[in-house]
């Protein structure tokens, strides 16, 4: 390749990766809504609530934009499973319910909800080091894991239900990766965001990191100086043979700050008897994250790869029939490389068997300028029930798509005619959506969602707001 063409196209994989960084206005403000949260569950709880991490991507550096705020709660003096503590943390947000918390739903090891607009996930952990003072929180995480892993080795079939207890070095692994690396989790998560895939995929956010982590590595033992758009090369390349991935980290540590040093060289599970696919958690060697997605989701995930490798095989062959140097960086259309590659995949959304039935339903779209409140991230106006089920996992594939669309826009001039564009092609494929103004028309729809736009031109905050009829 060209050295001057991947410069460029670096640079506005680079660009891209910083725009997608959520605010420190909104990292500050979602902060404060978590420890609202926990200072409610503290008082309110029947547990000894001990201590409270952010452990998704806003917790590891690696979030994008307006990304949830996934936590884990370690509780002390439980046991396992965690069910009676999910009860008791249950029932709080329920009964707090108020204009700034609301009670969203409960799942098999979390109970989510949203706080002055703010989605979090809660997952409640046991606390296997109560007697230990916070005067070093890296031994007390590696005494953390030994606790955790000495459990798990004698019952490895209980991985998933501990691994949350083991966030803490999870957390550490993914801090300690280069800036590089977290440059390239973005755009994989962005990449990730950009795909429908019916199927729900336990831990999917995270097995997207770990493979860009892994990739971003190989890229920078490669490289003196690494390439965003090799390592992306790197990354796509390894999940479109996903039948035979590979992922593991067996220079993690997660018992160095033990002092014993035996106890430290402790070794848990065994690589050799990993078999492929596997995405193995770095704290946690027994726990093959790729167990969770079924052959068909793995093709899936490898048939988009393999299309988005030709994306940028185009984007390549186009920025060098054009002739453009690192002297014309300003020609390049930043927004144009960013839809080409980032495009939602399958183009045409598969909403249901009978398509005909989503071409009828109705949209309704507009702006919403300068609110000082976060706008929700989904309302239900009405008919709620219609989108149990499968119907809400299309309603989370329209506002995957969109955010995409969105994301990707270069300025709020253009964003109309892509969301038009995306819903009437991608979603509708014909019969276009209605604008209208923020106010009125939205509420005589079903349900309502927000995608913020992350800037514009005049520095004005700006939302892109969609309703809809369940079908």
């Amino acid at each position: 390749m060209n050295p001057q063409i991947e410069t460029i196209i670096n640079d506005v994989l680079h660009d891209f990766s910083l725009k997608v960084i959520p605010t420190d206005d909104y990292i500050k403000k979602g902060n404060e809504a978590l420890q609202k949260a926990f200072e409610l569950l503290k008082e309110k709880s029947r547990f000894r609530v001990d201590r409270v991490y952010i452990v998704g991507s806003m917790g590891k550096n690696t979030s994008t934009l307006f990304s949830d705020f996934d936590c884990v709660v370690f509780v002390n003096d439980v046991k396992m499973p965690l069910n009676e503590v999910l009860d008791d943390f249950e029932d709080i947000i329920t009964m707090a319910e108020n204009y700034f918390i609301k009670f969203g739903k409960r799942t098999r090891f979390s109970v989510q909800f949203q706080v002055n607009g703010f989605e979090i996930d809660l997952l409640p952990a046991i606390n296997l080091v109560p007697e230990m003072p916070y005067k070093d929180m890296n031994i007390m995480a590696s005494e953390q894991a030994l606790r955790v892993l000495q459990t798990l080795e004698k019952m490895p079939w209980k991985r998933y239900e501990y691994s949350s207890a083991l966030c803490e070095s999870n957390l550490k692994f993914i801090r300690q990766q280069s800036e590089f690396q977290h440059r390239l989790v973005r755009l994989a998560k962005i990449w990730n965001k950009s795909l429908f895939i019916q199927e729900y995929i336990s831990g999917r956010a995270t097995i997207i990191e770990l493979i860009a982590i892994y990739a971003g590595k190989k890229e920078e033992m490669t490289k003196e100086q690494p390439s965003l758009l090799s390592g992306l090369q790197k990354f796509l390349s390894l999940i479109s043979n996903f039948a035979e991935m590979k992922v593991n980290f067996p220079d993690f540590n997660p018992l160095s700050a033990l002092k014993s040093s035996s106890e430290k060289n402790t070794k848990f599970g065994r690589q050799e008897s990993y078999t492929p696919p596997f995405v193995i958690e770095p704290a946690n060697p027994f726990n093959n994250l790729a167990k969770n997605i079924e052959p068909s989701a793995g093709s899936l995930f490898s048939a988009y790869a393999k299309e988005t490798l030709r994306r940028l095989v185009v984007i390549v062959d186009q920025a060098t029939l054009s002739g453009i140097n690192v002297r014309e960086r300003d020609k390049v259309e930043e927004d144009m490389i960013m839809s080409i590659l980032f495009e939602c995949q399958p183009k045409i959304l598969p909403l249901s068997s009978d398509h005909k039935i989503w071409r009828s339903i109705k949209f309704v779209v507009g702006l919403e300028y300068n609110r000082k409140e976060l706008l929700p991230s989904l309302k239900f106006n009405r008919n709620e029930d219609k989108f149990r089920g499968i119907g809400m996992k299309y309603l989370e594939g329209i506002k995957s798509y969109l955010t995409m669309v969105v994301t990707t826009a270069k300025s709020v001039d253009v964003v109309q005619a892509a969301v038009s564009n995306c819903i009437d092609v991608n979603i509708k494929g014909g019969n276009p959506c209605t604008w209208v103004t923020f106010t009125g028309k939205h509420t005589d729809l079903d349900a309502t969602f927000t995608v913020p736009f992350p800037s514009s031109d005049d520095g004005r905050k700006v939302w892109v707001v969609v309703s809809l009829n369940a079908p």
